[in-house]
């Protein structure tokens, strides 16, 4: 069980972010940013990929993506 006070991407800990819908309605998102979101989507799909150097190669370069996902001031910061 993850703890809903923190964004669903392992050793983040900011907040979910909250959207307003079309609607009018407030709606929490797991993830803290739409960064966050999308390496979680990568990981999970490259955990499924066969190994090869080339998974190997891009699990190394996920570490280093979520070194720097960790080290923004803020949620919305591009890295």
């Amino acid at each position: 069980m993850t703890d809903p006070t923190t964004c669903l991407r392992p050793n983040c800990t900011r907040t979910p972010m909250p959207t307003m819908t079309t609607t009018g309605d407030i709606v929490v998102d797991p993830y803290c940013s739409v960064l966050c979101r999308m390496w979680a989507e990568y990981a999970l799909e490259l955990v499924r990929t066969p190994w090869s150097p080339r998974t190997e190669w891009e699990s190394r370069q996920m570490l280093t993506l979520d070194a720097a996902l960790n080290g923004r001031a803020q949620p919305t910061e591009t890295i």
